[in-house]
């Protein structure tokens, strides 16, 4: 009889724990990058500029609320709604429309560009981001344009939705 109970006592015990432990398995959740990774303004020649708040992306009088993520791809913003190029020439912003993952060349600070794609996600523009000194943001013997073709060439091809 007190075999019985000792086994039961144990079982219960046992079974609390793993009860535990798969509870505090579920409410551990991951914590999203700081965005002071992403904060800045970041420009293109194609399409004008693109401002980065602590919880809001600006571009042309246009303010979104986004959030990042990381994933194995990579640091990426995610507006609320649709936020594009549109005709190669400018930034639209549609709120009729899905979001699309903003791509980050780096998953750390500091991050020096971020891609953009167009509304069917065909291309991508790259959009630099603005810094007191702009000689950081290439190698002092490759021209701007080189730099900025070799680095769209090298995070497009990390591009993963």
């Amino acid at each position: 009889m007190i075999e019985t109970s000792r086994r039961w006592a144990m079982i219960c015990v046992a079974g609390l724990g793993a009860a535990c432990m798969g509870i505090s398995t579920f409410f551990v959740i991951d914590s999203p990058p700081p965005t002071a990774l992403a904060e800045g303004v970041y420009v293109s020649r194609c399409c004008g500029s693109i401002t980065f708040e602590a919880d809001r992306l600006v571009m042309g009088g246009r303010s979104v609320p986004y959030r990042l993520t990381t994933d194995n791809g990579g640091l990426a913003a995610v507006p609320s709604f649709y936020v594009g190029v549109s005709d190669g020439t400018r930034l639209v912003v549609d709120p009729s429309r899905n979001a699309m993952k903003m791509r980050f060349d780096r998953k750390d600070a500091p991050v020096r560009s971020v891609l953009v794609r167009d509304a069917d996600a065909s291309r991508t523009f790259l959009f630099s981001r603005r810094t007191a000194d702009r000689a950081l943001l290439r190698p002092a013997s490759i021209p701007a344009s080189a730099a900025i073709v070799r680095s769209e060439r090298t995070i497009a091809a990390s591009i993963e939705d």
